[in-house]
């Protein structure tokens, strides 16, 4: 016979696993007409289907106090052993990735690219085919700067916005041409502007092509996770630490316990996700007890007077080191009456638009981006220098963008195409002539 506490037992374990199992009932895990309910993929759905039997099997493996301390303990246990684990990984340095840094961390630039052949990264650390500092009689080098939407990493290299553009101009032009992707992840005007003072100039490049807004436009806010307790917006960007900012605060306040940061992320992941906003980092309980993201309209932007201001020096420090200029505004998924399916494409401002547990609106992102792609336009015509209007090119649809300002391969053609006919109305490259007769 089972006593009141066994009757209670069993009430909490059903408690706990139902709490488990509703979270993910709401969870979406795919939009695709052609899965379960436009809701659930298949594993998913399986998954949920099978996790049905233990409502079944719970009184008989639960059913005592003794059973469920058994089952406590070596839970515990083994959540030890992972945190030991975990703890030994971190410690001995892990992979070359830790906490989305790729080491050695650069001492100005934060993060930069390490070579790896597997990832389209050569040996000095740009995306595409690799080149030797002294450039070749007659070949005309073209390198790209941006941030992760124009570094365009988890496309193959074929099929990157770079790739295209070096394609196209490859088989049009009869000069030799180079294409480097120097776009990096997190990067903005600022990091640019380092990144060509003390590396890219050695390369000669005779035209740069950069496209910066969105991670300056985040710059000006102070998001938990990217920048240190107690900081506010710096004109230069000494706030925002990026992903290094959890490793800055491990140093002044230990490392923190690793499970529970793992549990959030599943947490954030699979549960719940039709219910709250989703909070960047943080622990399991964290996610649940924490308070609420909260839209807000945001009706400054205070990072857009240093974005200017790094535009203004790009143009004139590039062009006084013998490269040519080509800005371009930056597309993105913001606008007006955004479907379901292209809401659930955004996360930016959960991350990094945000003070607090406000978060930016959809409003808000649509008119920063239309007032920082503005400063482009402005600089461009004030100075003469190239420029291609992307923004407007580019279809605000799930098809084109797979999240709120990354690309898909659809993208990546129309700008690889956009930006290798500019280049060539430009004349920065001559026509071959077969080509120019075709055209004719």
């Amino acid at each position: 016979m089972r006593t009141g506490w066994d009757w209670l037992v069993i009430a909490v374990a059903y408690l706990g696993y139902a709490f488990l199992y509703v979270g993910l009932l709401l969870h979406t895990s795919s939009q695709d007409r052609n899965k379960v309910l436009r809701k659930y993929s298949y594993p998913h759905a399986f998954l949920l289907l099978a996790g049905l039997l233990p409502f079944y099997f719970i009184p008989v493996f639960l059913g005592t106090v003794g059973q469920v301390a058994w089952l406590a303990g070596g839970l515990l246990v083994a959540l030890g052993c992972w945190e030991i684990l975990l703890q030994i990984r971190r410690r001995g340095g892990g992979s070359r990735k830790r906490k989305g840094v790729e080491w050695p961390a650069h001492p100005f630039l934060q993060t930069c690219r390490q070579p790896d052949p597997a990832r389209g990264i050569n040996s000095q650390g740009f995306r595409g085919a690799d080149i030797g500092r002294p450039k070749s009689a007659g070949t005309y080098r073209i390198f790209l700067q941006g941030d992760s939407a124009f570094e365009n990493e988890w496309n193959p290299y074929q099929e990157s916005l770079a790739g295209v553009l070096e394609s196209r101009l490859t088989g049009r032009c009869e000069t030799a041409i180079e294409v480097q992707n120097a776009a990096v992840a997190w990067h903005s005007t600022q990091h640019a502007l380092i990144d060509y003072l003390f590396r890219l100039q050695e390369f000669k490049p005779d035209l740069v092509i950069l496209c910066h807004a969105m991670n300056d436009l985040y710059r000006g806010f102070s998001a938990p996770g990217v920048t240190l307790p107690g900081t506010s917006y710096q004109s230069d960007y000494s706030h925002f630490w990026a992903v290094l900012a959890p490793i800055i605060q491990e140093h002044e306040t230990g490392r923190p316990w690793e499970v529970p940061l793992k549990m959030g992320k599943l947490a954030r992941q699979y549960l719940y996700s039709d219910w709250r906003p989703q909070p960047w980092g943080g622990s399991f309980l964290e996610y649940f007890c924490g308070p609420a993201l909260r839209e807000t309209e945001f009706t400054e932007f205070p990072s857009i007077g240093a974005f200017e201001r790094n535009l203004r020096s790009i143009v004139e420090i590039y062009r006084l080191k013998g490269s040519d200029v080509i800005l371009a505004t930056q597309p993105s998924l913001y606008k007006d009456n955004m479907t379901e399916a292209e809401l659930r494409r955004i996360g930016i401002p959960q991350r990094y638009v945000r003070e607090g547990n406000r978060i930016a609106s959809i409003a808000t992102m649509k008119r920063g981006m239309d007032a920082f792609n503005n400063v482009i336009r402005r600089i461009a015509n004030e100075f003469h220098c190239g420029f291609v209007d992307l923004e407007p090119l580019v279809p605000k649809t799930i098809d084109h963008f797979a999240n709120d300002v990354h690309y898909t391969v659809l993208s990546n053609r129309l700008i690889g195409e956009a930006l290798s006919d500019y280049v060539i109305s430009r004349k920065h490259v001559i026509v071959a002539e077969t080509m120019g007769a075709q055209s004719q």
